[in-house]
């Protein structure tokens, strides 16, 4: 149970890395994005679908579309980022920091854990399997 724990711990860790660097400079440079309500707004609804993206791209669920679907999803989001577009560069630059920092940091340990927890798994079916051939053994040989 512990090392569920700690794996759910690492997801969510995962998740915050992920974003962090693109959250920081998004808030530092909060006034030059931010004008009007609508922009607000927009914002929030664009960050909610990306950090989204993010999530089910880190818990491995991310399938890419058809093209179709895919190219919808880069209209709406910018048209909802429309504020931030001017720095995508910027942005993109530290989405890559951010992903590449979440595969070293917390990629590898979420895949030792989970291949502990399947190590794991396997060993306890294995000593179920183990005392039952057993239990039948010594109660046939009685």
């Amino acid at each position: 149970m512990k090392k569920r724990l700690l794996l759910l711990f690492m997801y969510i860790c995962s998740f915050i890395c992920s974003i962090a660097p693109i959250t920081v400079y998004f808030i530092v440079n909060n006034e030059k994005y931010v004008k009007s309500y609508e922009d607000v707004t927009k914002l929030c609804l664009g960050g909610f679908i990306c950090a989204a993206l993010v999530l089910l791209k880190i818990l491995g669920k991310l399938k890419m579309p058809a093209s179709t679907v895919t190219f919808g999803i880069v209209f709406l989001l910018s048209y909802l980022l429309k504020s931030i577009t001017d720095d995508l560069m910027i942005f993109s630059l530290l989405a890559l920091i951010g992903d590449i920092s979440d595969k070293i940091f917390f990629g590898i340990p979420i895949n030792r854990i989970k291949e502990r927890l399947h190590i794991d798994k396997s060993a306890d079916e294995t000593e179920k399997r183990v005392e039952r051939i057993m239990e039948r053994y010594f109660r046939g040989g009685v």
